[in-house]
């Protein structure tokens, strides 16, 4: 077969790579530290790397190759791998910081500290063996069932509150090798399993955090902070179990850092309890229906959840099991559609939606379209566009910002997304519609999943 298709002209603007050097690094893996301004340049040039002109593996007089599908397949695996990692570390950054804490606590509390005594070590490996411990978080991509996400949501929050007011408090013990029995048999009593599967970092460190907040007497402003956000915490698990255990902990631990008056470590500890892990946990007592779980599950209490308000705009929250849009093309000529449609009760102007392009295979080109490009009815959210270019993986805030504040609500529901604004607003009753095309040629295929749709006013009571 011809490979003239890999035959590209030098573009002096154009930055090539050497596809040779990427698929045999020169340089061992490193730790990089960098700032958030430098993590937001790094993830949109991610975007280049999704092109096949940025590599070269040959270079000749005017012209030279790009990778052939092969060496492109790993290429690409790395770069997915490249924005996993940039998506940040959360074990060990909470691990990390939990260690810094403790070692600035060493010189002039050191007799305070928790403290790892002659058995520490073996009784850590005996947990190894049975599986009690494991030694790394590996729920972080799991997702419950739509019926089930309420009751895990309140169950991580309650599971929190147990370690929280039953362990450190009444204990006061500062020995890990009592500490972490006394914590697995709580848990135990908890869930109804003596397989548990809990990180061993993860428990020290929370532990550590759990000891250090008892030693400088903020226990109890910890535990009053977290019960006056039990809404907003659980809210936040619930949605975020709508799409993985790590997406709920994510959507948790901002709620954590909005509290007022906790300290680094105090937020360290909270979050360590909202982690995959600990919403594993809570998922196993629901399914084993312990005593503890049946006690502290309320019907209903995640009704509102599915609402936000702001101050001149609303928005509810779309599950993504019957609101994703799976656009496929396995041919490569051509355009493929894909539509969704939403029901606007009367009286109500919806002003945008808000979506996640998510499972992108191959570098399809999508496109907003007119509704008559696709199979949805007529009136479309917006006109025929181009956008976007390149990976078009992440969040998106599609809305018009005439008659609300957009920076508010974007801050609220998707801050970092890219935002378009071209959008027709309607006054109900209506069913409009959106409508997106993948092709260019390029065989791959994408999910879109909306989440939100953004209204304009306040809620129908």
């Amino acid at each position: 077969m011809s490979e003239t298709w890999r035959r590209k002209p030098y573009y002096r603007p154009r930055v090539l790579i050497d596809a040779a050097r990427v698929l045999d690094p020169q340089f061992d893996d490193v730790l990089v530290c960098i700032t958030g301004a430098q993590l937001e340049m790094l993830r949109n040039l991610t975007q280049y790397l999704h092109r096949r002109s940025s590599f070269a593996s040959e270079n000749h007089d005017g012209y030279y190759l790009v990778a052939d599908n092969d060496d492109w397949d790993s290429i690409q695996a790395i770069v997915a791998d490249l924005e996993e990692t940039l998506m940040g570390c959360e074990e060990f950054t909470a691990l990390f910081e939990a260690m810094l804490a403790q070692l600035q606590c060493v010189c002039n509390k050191t007799s305070a500290l928790l403290r790892y005594g002659p058995t520490t070590g073996p009784v850590i490996d005996g947990y190894l063996v049975d599986e009690t411990l494991i030694p790394g978080d590996v729920y972080g991509s799991e997702t419950p069932a739509d019926a089930s996400r309420c009751a895990i949501a309140q169950l991580t929050y309650w599971q929190a509150w147990e370690l929280l007011t039953e362990v450190l408090q009444p204990a006061q013990e500062t020995l890990m090798d009592v500490l972490v029995p006394t914590v697995i048999a709580l848990l135990v009593s908890l869930v109804g399993t003596p397989v548990l599967g809990i990180p061993a970092g993860l428990l020290v460190a929370t532990l550590m955090a759990l000891s250090d907040a008892a030693v400088e007497g903020s226990l109890t402003s910890v535990q009053n902070a977290y019960r006056a956000y039990q809404d907003e915490i659980v809210c936040a698990l619930y949605l975020g179990l709508d799409i993985s255990y790590r997406e709920a902990e994510s959507q948790a631990s901002d709620v954590i850092e909005g509290m007022e008056g906790l300290s680094p470590i105090d937020m360290i500890l909270l979050q360590a309890m909202v982690a995959p892990w600990a919403i594993s946990l809570a998922s196993t007592a629901y399914t084993n229906a312990t005593a503890w779980a049946l006690a502290n599950v309320e019907a209903g209490y995640c009704d509102d959840c599915d609402e936000v308000l702001g101050t001149d705009w609303w928005a509810l929250y779309m599950d993504k099991d019957d609101n994703t849009v799976e656009i496929v093309n396995v041919v490569g000529p051509g355009w493929y559609d894909g539509c969704w449609e939403v029901n606007v009760p009367s009286g109500q102007t919806i002003c945008g939606i808000v979506y996640e392009v998510k499972n992108v295979t191959g570098n399809p080109h999508l496109k907003r379209m007119g509704w008559d490009s696709g199979d949805c009815g007529s009136p479309g959210l917006w006109e025929n566009t181009s956008d976007p270019e390149g990976d078009p993986t992440g969040w998106y805030f599609v809305v018009n910002p005439t008659y609300i504040d957009e920076v508010e609500c974007r801050a609220r529901l998707a801050p970092g997304s890219t935002v378009y604004t071209n959008v027709t607003r309607y006054t109900g009753p209506v069913e409009p519609s959106a409508t997106w095309v993948i092709g260019g040629g390029v065989v791959g295929s994408l999910d879109i999943h909306i989440a939100w749709v953004v209204f304009e006013g306040t809620s129908p009571p």
